[in-house]
């Protein structure tokens, strides 16, 4: 499996796709690093056309604000990974306002 890099640069509220779905294929996060111009409320979620589904809760970030969680090599094969998607549906981030996130998602495709 290789490990890929999505880049974020989402300033839209609502839903933003960081990765696109793949046919038959999971996304596996194994990495995120986030930088946030001002305060917003993000939430992970598993997307179709029909749906979402949220992988988080609501996280709320405050004014010039960030995240990081390192890179799981565990997440490769074993259960220790942050979230994935459902089979053949895209990673979003939605975002409560219309606020600049960026960064990158690191991820496996299963």
């Amino acid at each position: 499996m290789v490990v890929q890099q999505a880049i974020i640069n989402a300033s839209s509220a609502g839903a933003n796709t960081i990765v696109g779905a793949e046919s038959g294929k999971v996304i596996r996060v194994v990495g995120i690093h986030l930088v946030i111009a001002s305060a917003v409320t993000v939430t992970w979620q598993s997307t179709t056309a029909a749906r979402a589904t949220n992988l988080t809760g609501p996280q709320s970030y405050g004014d010039t604000s960030g995240m990081t969680d390192c890179w799981n090599p565990e997440g490769l094969m074993s259960g220790a990974y942050f979230f994935q998607t459902g089979v053949g549906e895209a990673l979003t981030m939605s975002l409560g306002s219309g606020v600049q996130v960026s960064g990158t998602v690191n991820y496996i495709l299963i």
